[in-house]
């Protein structure tokens, strides 16, 4: 059986920030001070990107450039997603055209790395 090593980077990060989540969810309110609001989706950018690298570590390979670029725009967009959802203006045509952007910013990325 093959045993899997983690990079401990990844791990350190989202560990502490998915504690640093938890401590602001508990003891803060979104509604008193809009900077919560901020440090938590700046947690939230943090602890995907973490987890994203944690899951393509998974291989034991290291991830190349082009991976990693393509798991910051993911986060980056899911965690835009949430900020419109949460705010309550996400419809339909506002998922769509961070559909459409997220798919664009993937091409993009993709050909940047061929050049």
């Amino acid at each position: 059986m093959k045993l899997i090593r983690f990079r401990s980077a990844p791990v350190i990060f989202f560990l502490l920030s998915l504690a640093a989540i938890i401590i602001l969810v508990a003891a803060t309110s979104p509604v008193t001070n809009i900077l919560f609001s901020v440090v938590f989706f700046l947690l939230s950018l943090i602890l995907l990107i973490n987890l994203g690298y944690l899951i393509g570590g998974l291989s034991g390979r290291s991830l190349s450039l082009k991976t990693k670029r393509r798991i910051k725009i993911v986060a980056a967009f899911i965690v835009i997603t949430a900020m419109f959802q949460s705010s309550q203006s996400l419809n339909w045509i506002s998922a769509l055209t961070l559909l459409i952007l997220a798919a664009g910013f993937l091409f993009y990325s993709d050909r940047r790395g061929a050049g």
